[in-house]
């Protein structure tokens, strides 16, 4: 049977070693973190810039469209002539019916 001292090397080692391997996997925990957080933010500058994008398209769509064509007054104008030549003639004959 060892002495207390053999055991003792025996297993320091082998705590110390645990140890550093949980500390190098709490790293890796950290860092990987890290990556996600950073490609999520580039995910969303992506996001926001592509919406900006879309809005701009949207704007030049608007503004390369031809201004609706001005109605026309055509049918106005012969109305009122119509009605003028009605009016002129009702005042005619109600003149000459005297």
């Amino acid at each position: 049977m060892g002495s207390w001292t053999d055991v003792i090397k025996a297993v320091i080692p082998t705590v110390v070693g645990f140890g550093t391997g949980m500390i190098m996997n709490n790293q890796a925990v950290q860092n990987a973190k890290g990556q996600a957080n950073a490609q999520k933010e580039a995910l969303n500058a992506q996001y926001a810039i592509a919406l900006q994008n879309e809005k701009n398209i949207k704007l030049m769509q608007q503004s390369n469209q031809a201004p609706p064509k001005e109605k026309s007054n055509l049918p106005l104008y012969i109305g009122l002539g119509v009605g003028g030549v009605l009016v002129i003639g009702v005042v005619i004959f109600a003149v000459t019916r005297k």
